[in-house]
């Protein structure tokens, strides 16, 4: 496998690592809870109802942020397409003729 292969597949990960993120972001955003809990109510919550409602927080600045996401995704598409470019330019390069 070629730097460049591997460097596409890297790209086309991350890309889709955002995008699964971006829509799971959405899904927990539209549970969020109307108010956020007073510090008081933060100590006394269990660890998982902590940790779900950082979640919940951490999906609704990800969502808020679907523009830059939304670029960051494409960039990662597009650099990845150039990389298969490359990749399939020197195979036919290295191919006999």
């Amino acid at each position: 496998m070629s730097a460049t292969y591997a460097l596409q597949q890297s790209l086309e990960n991350r890309a889709r690592r955002l995008t699964e993120a971006l829509h799971r972001a959405q899904e927990l955003a539209r549970l969020a809870p109307p108010a956020l809990p007073e510090p008081e109510e933060l100590e006394e919550m269990e660890e998982a109802d902590r940790e779900r409602l950082e979640e919940m927080l951490q999906a609704i600045t990800l969502a808020r942020n679907q523009e830059q996401l939304d670029d960051e995704i494409a960039q990662l598409k597009a650099l990845a397409e150039r990389a298969k470019a490359i990749e399939h330019a020197g195979e036919k390069q290295s191919s006999p003729a």
